[in-house]
């Protein structure tokens, strides 16, 4: 019973940290307020070496996301964030696997695998 008991605690923790929600950090470069924008303003994404006209900075958002959330939705939460923030567009998004590792036993031995995704991008505003 007890060996039961620890198997569904182990299989709790495991699925939370797979089907967790989207959680996100942000790192803002700069101490004054800025108006939120609609929930509809689009937020477009740009690779810092592509861009030709002025843009300031103003923070980092980054998302951290369960093996089963879609890329869409992690990105939108990115996005969401960015609006909060003030920021009219997202730049040089990346990706990364967690350090966290998973592992799980297997008939033959053990396979250990990313249990969460990492995105993050920079928070622009046009500089006009």
């Amino acid at each position: 019973m007890r060996k039961n008991l620890e198997r569904f605690f182990i299989l709790i923790i495991f699925l939370n940290l797979i089907v967790a929600c989207v959680t996100t950090r942000i790192i803002r470069y700069e101490t004054i307020y800025r108006e939120p924008k609609p929930s509809n303003f689009p937020i477009d994404i740009y690779e810092s070496s592509n861009l030709n006209r002025p843009y300031k900075a103003i923070g980092i958002v980054t998302a951290n996301a369960g093996k089963w959330h879609s890329t869409q939705d992690t990105i939108e939460q990115l996005k969401k964030v960015a609006r909060e923030m003030g920021g009219e567009a997202l730049m040089d998004l990346g990706f990364a696997t967690s350090d966290g590792r998973i592992i799980q036993r297997t008939a033959t031995g053990y396979v250990s695998g990313s249990a969460r995704e990492n995105w993050g991008a920079k928070v622009i505003v046009w500089e006009k």
